[in-house]
């Protein structure tokens, strides 16, 4: 995969954060559905991992109006933001909707969840668009990055 953005975490590794490629190749969307299924169904259904590759080839495809943000380190992801653009006439136009942002349990508590959050604002930036949303579920396992998140 393409790497876009670097940083130095606090703990002296380097985090890139990065907008996946519409021609990323199936090892890194193997990558990026192994972080979502462990968070996302607590299931290890072939079923549900299939449905979710599908939802990722969907998202890249160039037709698609939606788009992924990762956070690598050391070629393991850790951290994604699944977002779309999408046109308001309420708005007057373009908007962008953060529809998912995952972390991996083991680091949700450093600086990089923020820059995939910024990833997806710079994107609404640099698109045109008048809007940003997101939404969340009020999860216990959620409470703290909803507290992030929201400041």
């Amino acid at each position: 995969m393409e790497k876009r953005a670097a940083r130095t975490s606090q703990e002296g590794v380097c985090v890139k954060i990065f907008q996946v490629p519409v021609h990323a190749d199936q090892h890194s969307r193997k990558k990026i559905a192994d972080l979502l299924m462990m968070q996302m169904t607590r299931s290890d259904s072939k079923e549900a991992y299939e449905l979710l590759l599908d939802g990722i080839n969907a998202a890249l495809s160039e037709q698609s109006g939606a788009r992924i943000i990762v956070a690598e380190e050391e070629d393991a992801i850790l951290g994604v933001a699944f977002f779309n653009t999408g046109v308001s006439l309420k708005l007057g136009g373009p908007y962008v909707w953060l529809n998912d942002l995952f972390v991996h349990p083991d680091h949700r508590n450093r600086t990089f969840p923020l820059d995939l959050r910024q990833g997806v604002r710079t994107r609404r930036i640099t698109g045109d668009c008048n809007s940003l949303y997101f939404s969340f579920q009020q999860k216990a396992y959620n409470l703290s990055a909803i507290a992030c998140h929201c400041l």
